[in-house]
């Protein structure tokens, strides 16, 4: 028994294109049996000149009573339900009259199609604004998204295919307007071989988004294969970051992943690769100080972007979002049009917090200190001193 095919739908809107689509595959033995959104179904059958002809029905999606009954008495065979459209068969032989042959009234049958449309498209429009907003924080990160974040790809590739569809809902109501306006001025609507022009349309549209979505899962999957976890090294030697030790100095002990308040991922290195940013580091690391059980933290994220062009603008949304401070609560220790160091010391009575955004060209770096031995004027020397020591090294200087 051969097995079901299956096709790329036309659009909902595109009711002659679909009637005459239909009836040529049943001509070539391809009965229709299942239309979705995406893809419709066909089942094999003997070849057969059928006409096909759709039916508005009502916002709920059903016929009147007993107009299914009236249409069979006609000779029209029920074959499918695609809300709010149904849809029936007949063969081109018979006598069974046009289900329409008013244009008004056919015009004034597709409000319903309309509103269907109109309200998918809305409510995608509505999705697609929240969940943009809320990857984004309204927008602020988006660069620092976009560039570092290894989700990124796969996040972009589902909002893509979201904007398609929004797109495609405002394109579906545009085309259905301009039927209605023609059934309105008395045509009705051709069936024959044009559908093949819609279908082409509809096709490329859909192998364009496909071709996005495979390349931004492709990276994404690239991005997973080159992500790496390793314990944190005693040293920070070699690496843009420090280690608690080197900042708290004799007494620090470094707290066990169980320890009591301490997250489960901490004293871990963690290296990524994105397409906007080749190499990226992250450690947050926990520990003690001076043999008391007060715990002091050191968070840090360093990022080497594809290119210079806009690092200034990915660390400052770096900064705002792992930490939350405007650019306005920090003091511009330096500022050139390549390089940009931004600080927010805190001094007090058993505690000192850092918090320093660097950028030199395409490096990057953010770290934030909280703790009860070092300076934070101190943690912030010695991290640019460090970053400074490995970028040069990086380029050969």
């Amino acid at each position: 028994m051969k097995k079901h095919s299956y096709k790329l739908s036309l659009p909902r809107w595109a009711l002659a294109q679909r009637e005459s689509w239909y009836a040529e595959l049943a001509a070539r033995g391809l009965r229709v049996q299942k239309a979705g959104a995406m893809l419709t179904r066909f089942a094999p059958a003997p070849p057969a000149r059928l006409r096909y002809r759709f039916e508005v029905g009502s916002d709920e999606g059903g016929l009147p009573a007993g107009q299914k009954e009236f249409y069979e008495e006609c000779g029209w065979q029920y074959v499918l339900n695609d809300r709010p459209l149904h849809l029936f068969c007949a063969p081109e032989q018979t006598d069974a009259p046009d289900l329409h042959t008013d244009p008004a009234a056919l015009a004034d049958s597709l409000k319903t199609l309309r509103g269907s449309i109109l309200s998918q498209a809305l409510g995608t429009a509505l999705w697609a604004l929240l969940m943009f907003a809320q990857l984004t924080y309204l927008g602020r990160y988006t660069l620092e998204l976009v560039l570092a974040d290894a989700a990124a790809p796969l996040v972009w590739a589902i909002l893509a295919v979201t904007l398609f569809r929004l797109g495609w809902g405002v394109y579906s109501m545009l085309a259905l307007m301009r039927t209605r306006r023609m059934l309105r001025a008395g045509a009705m609507p051709r069936h024959g071989p044009g559908w093949r022009r819609a279908a082409l349309a509809h096709r490329a549209a859909c192998a364009l988004l496909g071709a996005v979505y495979a390349v931004c899962l492709a990276v994404g999957l690239l991005e997973l294969a080159r992500y790496e976890k390793t314990p944190l090294p005693e040293t920070g030697a070699g690496l843009p970051l420090l280690t608690l030790a080197e900042v708290e100095g004799a007494g620090y002990r470094r707290a066990a992943e169980a320890a009591p308040n301490v997250r489960d991922d901490v004293n871990q290195l963690v290296q990524t690769w994105t397409p906007g940013a080749p190499l990226g580091l992250s450690a947050w690391e926990a520990g003690y100080a001076d043999g008391t059980q007060d715990t002091v933290y050191l968070v840090q994220r360093y990022c080497r972007l594809s290119g210079a062009g806009g690092a200034k603008a990915f660390g400052r949304g770096l900064a705002r979002r792992l930490w939350l401070l405007e650019p306005e609560e920090y003091t511009v220790l330096k500022e050139t049009p390549d390089t940009l160091v931004l600080a927010n010391y805190e001094d007090g009575p058993g505690f000192h917090q850092t918090l320093l955004l660097v950028v030199d060209g395409p490096d990057v770096l953010f770290l934030h200190y909280w703790g009860g031995g070092a300076r934070s004027a101190d943690v912030g020397a010695a991290a640019q001193a460090r970053f400074a020591e490995y970028t040069a090294a990086a380029r050969g200087r």
